[in-house]
């Protein structure tokens, strides 16, 4: 069956939903400011909105481990891309020149909070996610548990 690109032909719901993403994402990205020393705090905060929006911040809170598997690295592969772009749009001519050859949106997001300041923000709400997400696993032993709890401490 061809599908056509004219949104007449389209059912409304996909017409609403392509506008819909359309007019969002230009939107979101155009409240976030360059990045500078001077606005890191805004920055980081309107970045994260922006990226948990379209679930892609936990690509720069947690160490994601590139799959293996063919599917779930295609998925790893388009969110972190994702995850990037974003990053990249939000940073001036000479940030990117800085930043261009990094690979992961984590490394992206750490080198520029670190080279603009305060990346303590990152590590507490790095430990923070980690803490929610902490769950005996099934057939996992207490003192697994208790040890994963305890390298959250330290």
């Amino acid at each position: 069956m061809a599908t056509s690109s004219n949104p007449a032909s389209l059912p409304q719901a996909q017409v609403l939903t392509s506008a819909t993403q359309i007019l969002i994402l230009p939107t979101t990205l155009a409240m976030i400011p360059k990045l500078s020393s001077g606005n890191i705090q805004a920055w980081k905060m309107r970045l994260e909105a922006c990226l948990g929006a379209y679930k892609l911040w936990g690509y720069i809170l947690t160490d994601v481990n590139v799959p293996l598997d063919p599917v779930q690295l295609d998925e790893y592969t388009s969110k972190n891309c994702q995850a990037l772009k974003t990053i990249h749009s939000t940073v001036n001519e000479a940030n990117f020149e800085l930043i261009a050859h990094l690979e992961s949106a984590q490394e992206v997001y750490t080198s520029q909070c670190n080279q603009h300041g305060n990346s303590g923000g990152l590590l507490t709400a790095m430990i923070f996610y980690d803490l929610v997400n902490l769950r005996l696993q099934p057939g996992g032993s207490v003192v697994d548990h208790v040890h994963k709890l305890r390298q959250l401490h330290n």
